[in-house]
């Protein structure tokens, strides 16, 4: 069976606490198809469209990248 090939169309219905994000795409021939995202899937896909390496640090309840060593990275001695 082929897999049913979908686009996005750009349009995306926030989420609202507690609710699924829909993402709103088209097949090729114009019908309309619903991705719907849960918190979890939300995320995992969020983080795999903008770093589909795994090379961007976490970010700081701040929203700012962490330290090449982590939260809390080693000091030395003559600090």
């Amino acid at each position: 069976m082929d897999p049913l090939i979908i686009r996005w169309d750009r349009t995306v219905i926030p989420a609202t606490p507690g609710d699924d994000t829909i993402v709103c795409c088209l097949t090729d021939d114009g019908r309309p198809v619903a991705l719907i995202l849960d918190y979890e899937h939300r995320e995992a896909l969020g983080l795999q469209l903008v770093d589909p390496e795994g090379d961007l640090r976490p970010l700081t309840p701040d929203c700012r990248p962490q330290p090449a060593g982590g939260p809390n990275p080693p000091r030395s001695l003559n600090e």
